[in-house]
């Protein structure tokens, strides 16, 4: 039996009528097809997982610890064909460094839920790059606790973001920022950056850069014989390609790369 999901909830309601609070998902429990746990800890790095999914439904879980000053790297690429919903915990330790990559390159038809939440101890820092060439749908939601001093989070991604100065957070710094290319008359987007705030002596910083091609660029483009259409792709191909080189993971860009050529 199908139930509606609510996922990549505000903490604090904003402006209802714009729909942003939160997002709503169809999931069948019932038919929801169990593949597992993963535990991933020091020393097997780089740890590299892929994941299809089996049925219309399925879940996996994966667990990332990080003991104190150890780095762990894990590469997730995720290719469904069906629903696959991913939950991945992650537990960096004091000092500790995890950095996680998720590349999805799911075909028409696809959908892919990504649950990741995580802890992050003092001078901890997790880090979170996702890269989504496929097709079908996607709903990601990430939430990283900061629990110590010089603990740090950073994601790459078009998000709806939430920084949360909690009780006890003076002298944090946060910050914010999407960058989002609109390409086609159909496209929609919906920013919500939020900054909320129980703490003094805190500094919190959010923006949104929102835009189609402009006429200067078109035209720069236009006089070198290349059309408006064929111009969009190399700009959002460079963008993906910039990210996928940004991995350091010789192996995971070929992938992202691939999976762009099947794309085009």
């Amino acid at each position: 039996m199908s139930e509606t999901i609510w996922v990549n909830k505000l903490p604090t309601r904003t402006w209802n009528r714009l729909g942003v609070n939160e997002a709503p998902l169809l999931w069948d429990e019932d038919r929801t097809y169990d593949l597992g746990e993963t535990t991933v800890a020091a020393g097997e790095e780089p740890v590299r997982l892929d994941i299809a999914g089996q049925g219309d439904y399925s879940r996996q879980s994966v667990h990332i610890d990080a003991p104190e000053n150890a780095r762990i790297d894990v590469f997730e690429t995720l290719r469904p064909e069906g629903r696959l919903h991913l939950r991945t915990s992650i537990r960096a330790g004091k000092s500790a460094h995890v950095r996680l990559v998720q590349l999805y390159t799911g075909k028409a038809g696809a959908l892919l839920r990504s649950e990741i939440e995580g802890t992050c101890a003092e001078n901890a820092r997790i880090e979170l790059i996702q890269i989504l060439p496929g097709r079908g749908d996607v709903y990601s939601d990430a939430r990283i606790d900061l629990n110590g001093d010089d603990a740090s989070f950073s994601a790459r991604k078009v998000f709806r973001g939430t920084i949360d100065f909690k009780t006890g957070s003076a002298g944090s710094v946060g910050t914010e920022k999407e960058t989002v290319l609109m390409l086609g008359e159909n496209a929609v987007n919906k920013t919500v950056p939020l900054i909320l705030c129980a703490e003094e002596n805190v500094e919190g910083n959010h923006g949104a850069t929102i835009g189609e091609m402009d006429d200067e660029t078109a035209f720069y483009f236009e006089s070198r014989g290349i059309d408006r259409e064929t111009a969009e792709n190399l700009l959002s191909r460079a963008a993906i390609e910039r990210l996928a080189r940004l991995v350091g993971d010789e192996q995971l860009e070929q992938t992202a790369l691939s999976a762009l050529d099947e794309e085009a």
